[in-house]
């Protein structure tokens, strides 16, 4: 027979190293020298190493595309952006990235091709602490004005559905005036705007899994727009799962006599122990704790 007797221990504490940090911003290269031809070389930005984002926005003048992209480059998702295709102001805006593998030279160049030769101008963006496999991207939208000029870039929205998302924003104006032309969208911070000012880009953490409300920027210019929103995953974070202390466990493993019953709880573990019958002693009619009881109920 076994005497029932009930405790509680603290619940489990979350492993060490913590969630995942957000992507963050590293550094832009130079934007290409805008002119009509059919190459678009990109300046390397600064500081790339091996799992950076590479993320390329360029600015293509009427309906001549991007042909041939570097090793290792691919369109983001919902790129490019055709906006008033065939009409007055037509360009595409391109959204292209890659996944730096630390051998590129900071010195060197991205070097794109056209279908043609028309006005064009990109830039490169660096960003660090991106996950480092799959498509980085977690969701992307776009967006364009039609035949209508406009000053505030079309809006665009998403709902997230990871954590520590880096909403990357960029837009496009045909006029393109002297930078600096724009307004980035509220709260994000600007990245791209110089030059002939085509395209703005602009970033801003989203810290929780969620809508990110509807995302526009303003140009001093009024032309044809359009616009490019994704949001980047975070580098998986170590730990963040529950796990019982080092001192829960040691008593466990210090007691292999006893039946353990754990069930969690959101402040604590109710632990039901079974613990062998007291035996009397030899002095007398009460039942007494053996010694060895008495040290497993001190260490619960």
């Amino acid at each position: 027979t076994a005497v029932a007797a009930t405790t509680t221990i603290p619940a489990p504490t979350a492993s060490g190293g913590g969630g995942s940090t957000p992507p963050s911003y590293g550094a832009s290269g130079t934007q290409t020298a805008v002119g009509a031809t059919s190459a678009m070389n990109v300046d390397v930005p600064d500081g790339v190493v091996a799992d950076s984002v590479v993320v390329v926005t360029a600015f293509v003048d009427g309906a001549v595309t991007v042909s041939a992209m570097p090793s290792g480059f691919a369109q983001a998702p919902d790129s490019p952006v055709a906006v008033n295709t065939g009409g007055a102001g037509a360009h595409r805006l391109y959204v292209m990235w890659k996944r730096a593998t630390g051998t590129e030279s900071t010195d060197g160049t991205y070097d794109f091709t056209l279908s043609g030769s028309t006005f064009r101008n990109a830039q490169a963006i660096r960003y660090d602490s991106v996950v480092t496999s799959g498509d980085p991207w977690d969701v992307t939208n776009s967006a364009e004005s039609g035949n209508t000029g406009v000053s505030a870039s079309p809006a665009v929205s998403d709902t997230t559905t990871a954590t520590n998302t880096l909403l990357v924003w960029a837009a496009s104006n045909w006029s393109g005036p002297t930078a600096p032309a724009w307004t980035p969208p509220t709260g994000f911070t600007e990245r791209r705007d110089t030059g002939d000012a085509h395209v703005s880009v602009a970033d801003l953490v989203q810290a929780a899994a969620g809508a990110t409300g509807s995302i526009t920027g303003t140009c001093t210019a009024t032309d044809k727009s359009g616009a490019w929103l994704g949001a980047l995953k975070p580098a998986a974070g170590g730990g963040g799962g529950a796990t019982a202390s080092p001192a829960v466990l040691a008593g466990v493993v210090a007691m292999p006599q006893l039946a353990v019953s754990i069930a969690a709880a959101p402040a604590v573990i109710p632990v039901t122990v079974a613990m062998p019958q007291a035996t009397p002693d030899t002095g007398g009619t009460n039942a007494t704790p053996t010694p060895a009881v008495i040290a497993a109920v001190a260490t619960l």
